[in-house]
């Protein structure tokens, strides 16, 4: 959805897990039960993926950007294939190279980590 159009996919998202949550998770025999929390944590992760997928992909972008500061850019902008492709060739075997490919992944590792499981890294801190 775009705009102002509300309910989002997210906000939809809440409110069918918290129904569950709230009025079916309590009828659900016990044998079921860890199944009917699976689907509550997983669309707990989907309404974050939701939330966080513009900027997330922004931030993926810039990350990968900032890998080609300076060099000649073919037409398009970065992507992780050709990413990928510049790994296995060895461009970015350099140490500051490796270093700053590293904390780009890093981020974006962490950032997926904290949509998947926010309560791991609050564990970490």
């Amino acid at each position: 959805m775009s705009g102002g159009d509300r309910p989002t996919g997210a906000e939809l998202l809440a409110i069918a897990a918290e129904t569950l949550r709230r009025d079916v998770l309590p009828l659900v025999p016990d044998e079921k039960r860890l199944d009917t929390l699976m689907v509550l944590r997983a669309m707990a992760i989907a309404g974050r993926e939701i939330e966080d997928a513009a900027r997330a992909a922004h931030a993926l972008a810039d990350a990968i950007g900032a890998l080609y500061a300076g060099a000649p850019e073919p037409a398009g902008e970065p992507d992780r294939a050709r990413l990928a492709a510049d790994i296995r060739a060895g461009h970015f075997d350099a140490a500051d190279r490796a270093r700053a490919l590293h904390a780009a992944l890093l981020a974006d590792a962490v950032r997926r980590l904290e949509l998947a499981n926010p309560r791991y890294m609050d564990n970490k801190a």
